[in-house]
């Protein structure tokens, strides 16, 4: 008997190790850039579930009413996708914030709201969590940034926790986040280091 297919959209190493430890043992998993699927949704086949992991990156610079157009064409895009597919699982940056400083915080914020405002938001499931690390290393070094990196401090999370409670970081409620010196456009790098802070 065949395996059901999953597809992860995005480029993202760490989307792509710890969905796929997930589900490779149940499904097929297949991959596609997020720009490939972005520039082409003619593909006739169906998946049992898609993981969207991406945007473009170019949002750092954009104006944010040029922000809040592309948001308008990122809900075609992902509406695209629903309709071809069984399940949409939409991968966002944490947005359990009180304050941000960040373009791709806004981004996803305004994407979720928007999404919400035309009551889409039941349509997907949008996963929002820190960033995952790996290391495992038992040593006393690895024990402290371990505990360090799961701190509310830095917006981390390991890998083996997420794993094992992937739908915990199901968003359910998006609460008001201020916003802070988003006028000014930024380098990608940049903005990365902001979303942890």
């Amino acid at each position: 008997m065949l395996k059901k297919k999953i597809l992860i959209i995005g480029s993202s190493y760490t989307i792509k190790r710890v969905f796929t430890e997930i589900y490779s043992s149940k499904y097929k998993i297949d991959n596609i850039s997020f720009r490939d699927s972005w520039r082409s949704l003619t593909s006739n086949k169906k998946y049992k579930i898609i993981i969207i992991s991406g945007f473009h990156f170019y949002i750092c610079h954009y104006s944010l009413c040029s922000i809040d157009h592309y948001i308008d064409n990122y809900i075609k895009y992902l509406n695209k996708i629903r309709l071809k597919n069984s399940q949409v699982i939409l991968i966002s940056t944490f947005i359990d914030l009180k304050y941000s400083f960040s373009r791709v915080v806004y981004f996803y914020y305004n994407l979720i709201l928007t999404l919400k405002e035309r009551l889409l938001l039941k349509k997907f499931t949008i996963l929002t969590f820190r960033k995952i690390h790996f290391k495992n290393n038992n040593n006393i070094y690895n024990i402290f940034l371990k505990k360090l990196l799961e701190s509310n401090f830095l917006q981390f999370v390991h890998i083996d926790y997420f794993k094992k409670n992937i739908f915990k970081h199901k968003l359910h409620r998006l609460n008001k986040i201020n916003f802070f010196f988003l006028k000014f456009p930024r380098p990608r790098l940049i903005d990365r280091i902001l979303r942890i802070i």
